[in-house]
């Protein structure tokens, strides 16, 4: 993962969100929230189906084992996520309220998509 690369794009996304925006706090809010809803819709399509790839793929009592295991890494991730997603939203302390809660909803929609990918090569991770 380029974290020097999230940071970047994290504090330009501050930077535009705060010099070009004519939002309302309550709109960028609102953006914030649409964003991780629909990074958060996607990442629960590609878990489900591995789920079913998982099921299909192995006897009964391996794809359990498997499914556990899986739920136990999507619970960790997500733990990570909103973590560093609140570190770095902390440390780039720039713009607004709102301006900050878009910047950091668009690096938490970055950061899923990076987790998509890893959910979807699961089978062949190498």
């Amino acid at each position: 993962m380029k974290h020097p690369t999230n940071l970047i794009f994290l504090l330009l996304a501050l930077f535009l969100a705060t010099i070009l925006s004519v939002q309302s706090g309550s709109e960028s809010y609102a953006e914030a929230n649409n964003i991780n809803a629909e990074a958060d819709k996607e990442l629960n399509a590609a878990y489900n189906q591995l789920i079913k790839s998982i099921r299909a793929d192995n006897d009964k009592d391996r794809a359990e084992l498997l499914i556990a295991r899986l739920k136990e890494s999507q619970r960790a991730w997500l733990k990570y996520r909103d973590a560093q997603v609140a570190f770095v939203g902390v440390n780039a302390n720039v713009g607004s309220a709102s301006s900050r809660a878009l910047g950091m909803a668009s690096y938490s929609a970055e950061l899923t998509k990076e987790r998509i990918k890893d959910l979807k090569a699961v089978p062949n991770p190498f």
